[in-house]
């Protein structure tokens, strides 16, 4: 049965929900939602009232629906080669990455802005699947639990620290005349810079656990 794991490799497990929380806050529930149907989508760029909202509810159910596919496929995997650290790390950069590029969106970009969610989301949910099966291995029936809520404690700081940073950023941004088209990129490469720092630890310190089967069987 796994045992707990030092306290170094829970912290690194937990600085993983740290760093993609922002992701959820400030890119999918809050700024970039709103800027993605006022800004890109808006009447300004020429789309009818109310097409925003539509795409938007598009582009994040498209990676729903491809995670729901592919995750089965991908755990398998990644079970039976001992390959989740490996898989987490691409998913973590693809999610960086899309979430960076989203910094180049402007009005009419919904192309580009579409296929950015759809790619930021899909690798950010994927890797959160990836994240949570090192669980079992970090912890026993007796502590999983308190493991969890462990990391969800950490995940929900570091939701409301990039939110409260971009907050911030975007009330000087606007005391000084600068409009949405300018700040939301900003805030954009702040999630993508901090969800890269904050996951280091995870890449450093957390072991995959896991014998892979051709291993085993040779």
């Amino acid at each position: 049965m796994p045992v707990i794991a030092p306290r170094r490799e829970l912290f690194a497990w937990a600085m993983y929900d740290f760093a993609n929380s922002g992701y959820t806050t400030v890119v999918l529930t809050t700024i970039f939602n709103a800027y993605f149907v006022g800004v890109v989508v808006g009447r300004a760029a020429g789309f009818p009232e109310g097409t925003g909202t539509l795409l938007w509810t598009v582009a994040v159910s498209i990676p729903n629906a491809l995670v729901l596919v592919s995750a089965p496929v991908l755990g398998a995997i990644a079970d039976y080669y001992a390959a989740k650290k490996r898989f987490l790390l691409v998913t973590t950069i693809g999610c960086i990455l899309g979430t960076a590029l989203l910094a180049l969106t402007g009005p009419g970009d919904v192309g580009l802005a579409m296929t950015l969610v759809v790619l930021s989301n899909f690798t950010f949910a994927t890797g959160e699947n990836l994240i949570a099966a090192f669980l079992p291995e970090i912890s026993n029936q007796g502590s999983m639990g308190r493991v969890s809520a462990y990391g969800w404690a950490v995940g929900y700081l570091g939701g409301l620290t990039v939110l409260g940073v971009c907050l911030a950023y975007v009330s000087w941004a606007q005391r000084n005349g600068f409009d949405a088209a300018q700040y939301v990129p900003v805030t954009m490469l702040i999630v993508a810079g901090t969800f890269a720092l904050a996951a280091t630890p995870t890449f450093l310190w957390l072991k995959e656990r896991a014998i892979s089967v051709p291993r085993s069987l040779g």
